[in-house]
Order: C-alpha cells, then sequence, then structure tokens
C-alpha cells in the first residue's frame, strides 16, 4: 500500500488519494475487525485452559494479532487522512488553530499505530523463535549455514528472520512519513503563531 498524501510545502490542500484508492479494502477492514477480534477473545479464553498443544495456540494468536495489526493500518491510516482533510478545510476557512489540532491529529494516530506494531512484531517474534531461530544463527556453538533454493527464489528466503512477514509495512515507511508531517506541523504553526500541543514523537527514527 502507499500512505496517505501529505499536505503540499505552504499550504494545506490535500487529496484524500488513501481513502480513494482503498476503499474497498477499508470496508471490508471493518467488517474483519470484528471477526478478529472475535477470534483474539476465543484464542485467548482458550489459551487459559489448555494442557496440551497450547504453543499452536500461541502460534495462531501471533497471527491473529499481525492480522489485526493490518487491519488497523488500514483504519487509522484512513482516519488520518480525514484528519489532514479536515486541517485543509480549516485552514481555508482562517482557522490555522483548529487546522494545527488536526494535523497534529493525524500525527499521532500513526505514532500510536507504529508503537501498536512495535509490540505486536516482538510479541511475535518471540513466540516464533521458541521453535525457530534466524538463518545462520549459531546455536550452543555449532555454526549453521542457510543455503539458497537454487531453483526459486522465494522472497521471504533472502531474509534472515520473520521480517518477511512485515515487508508490505515497511515499504510504506510510515516513520519518514511522520518525519515529514511534524515538519509541517511546525513549519505551518510557525507561520501563524500557533502553539504545537500534544504532538507524540515516538518513534521519530526508524
Amino acid at each position: 500500500m502507499l500512505p496517505p498524501a501529505q499536505p503540499a510545502a505552504g499550504k494545506l490542500a490535500v487529496e484524500p488519494v488513501f481513502g480513494t484508492r482503498y476503499r474497498e479494502n477499508i470496508e471490508r477492514a471493518r467488517e474483519m475487525r470484528r471477526d478478529n477480534d472475535r477470534l483474539l477473545g476465543l484464542l485467548n479464553r482458550e489459551i487459559a485452559h489448555i494442557d496440551r498443544n497450547r504453543y499452536s495456540l500461541e502460534v495462531f494468536l501471533s497471527i491473529a494479532r499481525l492480522e489485526g495489526y493490518f487491519i488497523e493500518t488500514l483504519l487509522e491510516l484512513d482516519r488520518a487522512e480525514k484528519s489532514l482533510v479536515r486541517a485543509a478545510q480549516a485552514d481555508s476557512a482562517g482557522d490555522p488553530a483548529t487546522a494545527v489540532a488536526h494535523l497534529t491529529e493525524a500525527n499521532n494516530r500513526v505514532a500510536e499505530l507504529l508503537t501498536g506494531g512495535d509490540g505486536m512484531w516482538k510479541e511475535l517474534v518471540k513466540t516464533w523463535e521458541k521453535s525457530r531461530y534466524p538463518k545462520n544463527r549459531t546455536v550452543n556453538g555449532r555454526q549453521f549455514l542457510h543455503v539458497l533454493d537454487d531453483v526459486k527464489d522465494h522472497f521471504a528466503d533472502r531474509r534472515v528472520g520473520l521480517e518477511y512477514m512485515i515487508a508490505p509495512f515497511e515499504r510504506m515507511q510510515l516513520p519518514e512519513w511522520r518525519k515529514k508531517l511534524e515538519q509541517c506541523i511546525n513549519d505551518y504553526a510557525a507561520a501563524h503563531n500557533v502553539p504545537v500541543q500534544g504532538l507524540k514523537q515516538e518513534r521519530l527514527e526508524d
């Protein structure tokens, strides 16, 4: 996916390309979130009562959380883009303070999304590495060598660990997207003598 468009330098006009391009996916995500939340509830309930095959449910739970993060990415980026549109509308109406508030809201949504993704990913890796290690890892003094398939080129095979699972998120470059938006917020606020309040700054560097 491509991230939402950002306001052009010096003005806040923005075209809601994300919501337009992924409209069907966003609608499906709203339905899928209900189903995925139900699945997470069932898995969490069952994992607390089983004695055997617990690890299988842990893996299923990590996958459900990964799917949930993808769903939330669609929904939160759509909401962030709507905040950018409202900021442009406030700017056109001559209300820079409200415009800054909406820009900040867009930034903070993406900040929370990135923080949630970090937590989800750490738990997934922790779970999966109970039964597998990154390629070429030394274990108990033994050096292992991973041999690539010489017949087919598998994308996942070229990644040392599990990062292939989040490659679509990495390609969106959301941390860089945030840096650019933060600069826009600060420049616009300074130009209109509006204080910037509540701007989240976690994970500004990847």
